[in-house]
């Protein structure tokens, strides 16, 4: 939340200087980054700029959090650091920095407009990716969520958030598929793809 707000303090800063008009903004993020840039759209800083959207492009973004995460070796280090070091980041992509998880960080973003305003929003993500997953990245559902009573309802209601007010012809999924022939550690824990 602190950083969409810088991030949109930032671009307010950027457009009053006024070194040329600035009729459209686009965003292109990467991982995280797609979550700040989200945040900075229901910030109140940048409400003045919302009907000036154009394009969203989200690289491999945990939109959705790691909630259904499949790599054991991803969950155990973030289970350590979540625990040891307190690592808030890391407790709100799980939905666990509240008690209740619809005050969770990324349920409040998931209420938050902003994405509809775009004419066109990129997800892109790849299976092949075992950081981010692959649902959360395409922001869609997956078949833990139906069958888990913890946090299944929390997730459905999160991809119904975001998805709701936008335009099914404004999103487009592109799926990556890269030629990793290399076998090392990078490739074994999926950040090859990321």
């Amino acid at each position: 939340e602190t950083k969409g707000t810088r991030l949109a303090h930032e671009i307010v800063r950027f457009v009053r200087k006024g070194a040329f008009p600035v009729k459209k903004i686009s965003f292109v993020a990467h991982s995280l980054g797609a979550l700040i840039a989200r945040a900075c759209l229901v910030s109140p800083a940048f409400r003045q700029y919302l009907d000036q959207l154009h394009v969203f492009v989200s690289l491999s973004c945990p939109h959705l959090g790691y909630i259904y995460n499949k790599n054991r070796l991803v969950d155990s280090a973030m289970w350590i650091l979540r625990n040891f070091k307190k690592a808030e980041g890391l407790k709100q992509l799980t939905c666990t920095d509240d008690r209740d998880p619809h005050k969770c960080f990324l349920y409040q973003l998931s209420l938050g407009k902003g994405l509809e305003k775009f004419n066109t929003v990129f997800l892109i993500s790849s299976p092949q990716d075992r950081y981010v997953p692959f649902h959360s990245s395409r922001i869609e559902m997956c078949p833990e969520a139906f069958k888990d009573t913890k946090q299944g309802q929390l997730y459905k209601e999160m991809v119904h958030n975001i998805l709701r007010p936008l335009d099914a012809c404004k999103v487009i999924r592109l799926d990556v598929v890269f030629g990793i022939t290399r076998r090392d550690l990078q490739s074994a824990i999926g950040r090859a793809a990321q």
